[in-house]
């Protein structure tokens, strides 16, 4: 008699999903190395400000009254300094192996919503080979480490429901609490699933303690940081004067009611739904020119809204669908008042991934044919509805950058493909392609022609 190979347990993917998600940071981390990239950030970015900060902690100075980052990731590359001896390579590595979580509990979080290991399995596999969100993972930017916060919120508190333990509310308020520490938009986000307890089913599964575990977890987080605040700068907040920093950086200083605002919902909204990346100090598009293993990133940010739209519309009626629905909604939400850089969609992606993997399953399970047209004709439309093209959109100093670097690199082919495009679409690159007819040259007589 033929036996049956076993089949995989749930901690034999669970590892295997790991380590496949932090080996394929890693590739993408050496061979961007390899062109010269993820280099000390430049003065006048984000990375550096933070960096410096982390290091002053290292050194015991505390940020002073005008550091308007957040604290929580602040902190955590204080901790990559300490143990990293403040080596960058050693930091971007910690960084990605935490990152490396995030597919993990894409899968788990799958698996709670019942939707088969395959599918949850698809799932993971959505979130590597969406670039963005490798790239940023091997960034020092919270928006990767601030979807793992989300995503462990969101599985923690399904997870609370479902078994009805305390301790997964008090995690999931833990969880919650660092994310409003990453980025105070998530006020409003974390106390979305009370709304869940307009249904019925949700209402008898919840007892009043598990709710007040999870505002209890979330003020144990805040509270010492805002006495902190109090204390030192005379300001009962997250962080003193952020709120009106931010919205004056984006909508000037006359902000407050401006119509201006929200006659800019709609585009902004239109912009977290659409394809292209929009960048903010870190180019998703040129480090793919440069580093040709991201290639296989292929999966785009409008296919997984229009995935997540296909199991919202067919597993409407599934309740802990319908929460990480409403999760992702109020995240958008609380972003539509800002400029969408593609960094500030990628927290809600690894719950976007989850929805991916709802609305795959949904397709092929049995079920009324009419529907699954209508919902894929629905998927369809909203991927072309918000498909744009990058080549028509980047800007023509990032993509003359990039071909220098093409050719300082030594890469004469590309750089030559690269110069038949920019020329197609009206980007002067006459003096680089004098520098271009100068490298060939020295590289021949290097070779002895």
């Amino acid at each position: 008699m033929i036996k049956q190979p076993r089949r995989f347990s749930n901690l034999t993917i669970s590892w295997g999903i790991y380590l496949f998600a932090f080996c394929h940071s890693l590739l993408i981390l050496f061979y961007g190395q390899s062109e010269g990239l993820f280099p000390m950030p430049v003065e006048g970015t984000d990375q550096l400000s933070m960096l410096q900060a982390a290091a002053g902690i290292y050194r015991g100075e505390m940020p002073g009254p005008g550091y308007m980052y957040s604290p929580s990731y602040t902190l955590f590359l204080g901790l990559l300094v300490v143990v990293s001896g403040g080596n960058l390579l050693l930091m971007r590595i910690f960084q990605a192996a935490l990152c490396a979580l995030i597919p993990l509990l894409i899968y788990k979080l799958c698996l709670k919503l019942r939707i088969g290991r395959e599918s949850a399995l698809c799932g993971a596999l959505l979130y590597c080979f969406y670039g963005p969100a490798q790239l940023i993972a091997l960034d020092f930017l919270r928006a990767a480490p601030l979807g793992l916060c989300f995503v462990a919120m969101a599985y923690l508190l399904t997870e609370a429901l479902l078994r009805r333990s305390p301790w997964r509310y008090f995690s999931a308020g833990i969880c919650a609490g660092l994310c409003i520490l990453g980025r105070e938009n998530f006020i409003p986000v974390v106390f979305l699933p009370f709304v869940m307890m307009v249904f019925k089913t949700v209402r008898c599964r919840v007892r009043l303690a598990g709710g007040g575990l999870y505002i209890g977890a979330l003020l144990l987080v805040l509270l010492p940081l805002m006495l902190f605040n109090q204390i030192r700068f005379g300001a009962f907040s997250i962080i003193p004067g952020h709120v009106a920093n931010v919205m004056g950086a984006y909508h000037g200083s006359d902000a407050s009611p401006a119509w201006g605002i929200i006659e800019r919902i709609p585009g902004q909204a239109y912009k977290f739904m659409a394809s292209y990346e929009i960048p903010n100090s870190l180019s998703f598009y040129a480090h793919r020119e440069l580093i040709d293993y991201l290639q296989i990133c292929v999966i785009p940010y409008n296919l997984l809204i229009s995935l997540a739209a296909l199991a919202l519309f067919l597993r409407w009626r599934n309740k802990e669908v319908l929460f990480v629905g409403f999760l992702v909604a109020a995240y958008a939400g609380s972003m539509l008042f800002f400029e969408m850089f593609y960094r500030f969609r990628i927290p809600a992606v690894p719950l976007l991934a989850v929805l991916a993997a709802c609305g795959l399953s949904a397709l092929f399970k049995k079920g009324v044919i009419s529907l699954k047209i209508a919902a894929l004709l629905l998927a369809l439309g909203i991927f072309v509805f918000t498909w744009q093209s990058a080549d028509l959109l980047r800007p023509a100093g990032e993509r003359r950058a990039v071909l220098r670097a093409l050719i300082e690199n030594g890469h004469i082919g590309k750089a030559e493909r690269m110069i038949l495009s920019l020329e197609k679409y009206d980007v002067p690159v006459s003096e680089l392609k004098e520098l271009l007819e100068r490298e060939k040259n020295s590289s021949m007589s290097r070779d002895g022609f």
